[in-house]
């Protein structure tokens, strides 16, 4: 649950050779935490697991952290994934 000094849901993974980016909460806001993995991969999938706002309110930190890479979006409630090209 979001309180204060805590991040919402935001998850990051690698997997078969793949980023994957689950839910984007503020703590998308640590990624910087992670840029030596950031760095090796040229594609980032992000799976929204809906869409509350906890679930989607750090979505605006994406542009500064993905420069230069494929993102592709995508939810678990209509199975759709939109490509989108450097962020």
């Amino acid at each position: 649950m979001p309180a204060f000094g805590r991040q919402t849901s935001a998850t990051l993974i690698e997997y078969n050779n793949r980023l994957i980016l689950i839910d984007a909460g503020t703590g998308l806001s640590r990624l910087t935490d992670f840029s030596s993995v950031l760095n090796r991969y040229k594609a980032v999938d992000l799976i929204l697991t809906h869409y509350h706002q906890d679930h989607i309110m750090g979505l605006f930190f994406l542009p500064k952290f993905l420069k230069d890479k494929m993102l592709t979006i995508g939810d678990r409630v209509n199975h759709t994934m939109i490509d989108l090209v450097k962020v």
